[in-house]
């Protein structure tokens, strides 16, 4: 169910959202293909592309979570987060409370 846990947010705070999914297939290529720099080249310029069009960014597969130290902040103007890691951190939140 795309985006599942961010509309649960949004509800919540009464702001209305719209998800925009993307998938970049020459990247998994090369994934698969254990092409992991070309894979790598290819999420960062699709990144750069999306960020002009949208106001955060959220990778939401596990292999894409060490991009988040290769981003460009300086060019990438918005917020890129990561889906397995905000997930991660919610089941702290929820353990802590227990």
């Amino acid at each position: 169910m795309k985006g599942f846990y961010i509309k649960k947010v949004a509800k919540e705070k009464n702001k209305d959202i719209f998800i925009k999914t993307y998938l970049c297939e020459e990247a998994l290529k090369a994934l698969l293909a254990g092409k992991n720099y070309e894979h790598d080249k290819i999420i960062l310029k699709e990144i750069s592309e999306i960020s002009k069009e949208v106001d955060v960014i959220v990778l939401a597969q596990a292999s894409l979570e060490r991009l988040l130290l290769k981003i460009d902040k300086k060019a990438i103007k918005i917020d890129v987060l990561s889906s397995p890691r905000m997930e991660i951190d919610n089941i702290k939140k929820i353990l802590e409370t227990k």
